[in-house]
């Protein structure tokens, strides 16, 4: 955290300790608004704290550049993997599943919708998993944000203080244009009906509804639909009467080809052109923790530009397949189950498409038996090996009843919509990983508007934007 962010807590931090009744009265304000909004998961109020992520411009800017710039990259090697057969075999996916993702979706980019997972330490983000279907959060950090903002109290601390918020769901909402648009070509209409497409009875349904409400304000029809409820006759994609022209998938593609024969309708509409869908299963390689393990795997890096590899240096952690053989791990050949089996607190295990920590095992936080239980299940297929990145806490205030700070760890998201940053999910939790959305703490986010000012002597740091 730079200086000006850095005095706007310290100025935050004694508003709660002598704030008294009217804070209070804010907190109290801020947690019935929220009972009433649409920041809910599962059918209840997501949890949260009365207390922001500060987010210094520099560390904005910072962060923004680096998942750009790995997007890009991403959607380079996308465009590599498809071209080569052999290296698309390096993914390990069935034949039904590539025929979608082959499919061209109608529109350049393989990821219009993402989220890069980091965790951040002293001056880098190291981003551990990139969300691309079903990516989440955005109009519930949006909601969490504004609520807290509108407070008495503080707002008398931000007035004229550079602070301001990102506004993630109006960058769907363009992303989501900009694919229309490229699909439907100059003859796009503005007002397409668009559907948000996932099972029924999912915790994030009341997202799907907020999503909704805004598409309508834009002037479109919009519903929410379960993929099996959904026809397609007469080259139309229909939900009862309801013609769709663009589908925004939530469903996420894992679950999704497991149950391909119950959604047959959407998916000869996608294979026909008919309907613009957004993210299309494209993304699929990059949600694939696999596509991390291809991008610091050694036998890869010719493929990309030396600016690019010391990207992938940066940001991504060491990250393998977890398979029989030989892997590069600092310099030296090691077999790579004997490596795992050594030196547990070195590595975490993943499965390569579950997500919000499902079936994820941290080597240092497992037994002997535990680790050698998550080891034999990977090696039973579809996990990967990666390097245990430590990140780093941060103090949250609590009024709990009297202001007290307590240390979390912290989790941070970086949305890119159309490829471009658009905003930051801050999680919290007080356990060593994020492995439910119960254990977790969605935080209002605010950032610093303006970068600081360069050192007075010696070189001038260039800035973005």
């Amino acid at each position: 955290m730079d200086r000006d962010a850095g005095r706007i807590k310290s100025e935050l931090d004694r508003l709660y300790r002598t704030g008294g009744a009217l804070l209070r009265r804010d907190a109290r304000v801020f947690f019935e608004r929220l009972g009433r909004g649409d920041a809910f998961y599962a059918g209840k109020p997501l949890p949260t704290r009365f207390y922001p992520y500060i987010l210094s411009r520099r560390e904005a800017d910072s962060l923004g550049a680096a998942a750009e710039g790995m997007l890009a990259i991403i959607e380079k090697a996308t465009r590599i993997v498809l071209a080569d057969e052999a290296l698309a075999r390096f993914f390990a996916l069935p034949r039904r599943r590539m025929r979608l993702i082959r499919h061209d979706p109608g529109y350049p980019r393989a990821v219009p919708c993402a989220r890069f997972d980091s965790l951040p330490g002293r001056g880098y983000h190291k981003f551990i998993e990139l969300n691309t279907d079903g990516t989440s959060g955005m109009t519930n950090v949006d909601e969490i944000t504004r609520l807290y903002a509108a407070g008495p109290s503080l707002r008398r601390l931000l007035a004229g203080r550079d602070l301001g918020a990102f506004d993630v769901a109006e960058s769907v909402w363009r992303a989501l244009m900009e694919c229309w648009r490229g699909f439907g070509g100059t003859g796009a209409r503005e007002d397409p009906t668009i559907a948000v497409v996932d099972w029924a009875g999912v915790g994030t349904g009341q997202e799907f509804e907020a999503f909704a409400k805004l598409f309508r304000k834009k002037g479109c029809r919009a519903i929410v639909a379960d993929p099996r409820e959904l026809s397609y006759k007469w080259g139309k994609l229909r939900r009862g009467t309801e013609r769709i022209d663009l589908v925004y998938r939530r469903v996420v593609s894992a679950e999704l080809a497991r149950r391909l024969d119950d959604v047959g309708p959407f998916i000869r509409s996608y294979l026909d052109g008919a309907v613009c869908v957004v993210g299309s299963f494209r993304s699929d390689l990059a949600h694939s923790k696999k596509m991390l393990a291809f991008l610091s795997d050694e036998r890869h890096r010719d493929l990309f530009a030396a600016g690019e590899r010391r990207l992938i240096d940066r940001h991504i952690p060491w990250t393998r397949k977890l398979i029989r053989g030989e892997a590069l791990w600092r310099g030296e050949k090691r077999d790579l189950i004997e490596l795992a089996r050594r030196d547990r607190a070195s590595f975490v295990v993943k499965p390569a498409e579950a997500n919000v920590g499902r079936g994820v095992v941290v080597g240092r936080h497992a037994d002997e038996a535990q680790w050698r239980r998550a080891i034999e299940r990977g090696l039973r297929g579809g996990h990967v090996i990666q390097e245990f990145v430590p990140g780093r806490g941060a103090s949250l205030g609590l009024l709990d009843p009297k202001f007290a700070l307590r240390r979390y760890r912290l989790e941070i998201g970086a949305f890119l919509f159309g490829g471009r940053f658009s905003g930051v999910l801050a999680r919290a939790t007080s356990h060593h990983m994020i492995k439910a959305r119960r254990e977790e703490l969605t935080l209002p986010v605010l950032v610093c508007k303006k970068s600081p000012r360069p050192p007075a002597t010696g070189r001038r740091r260039s800035r973005r934007g």
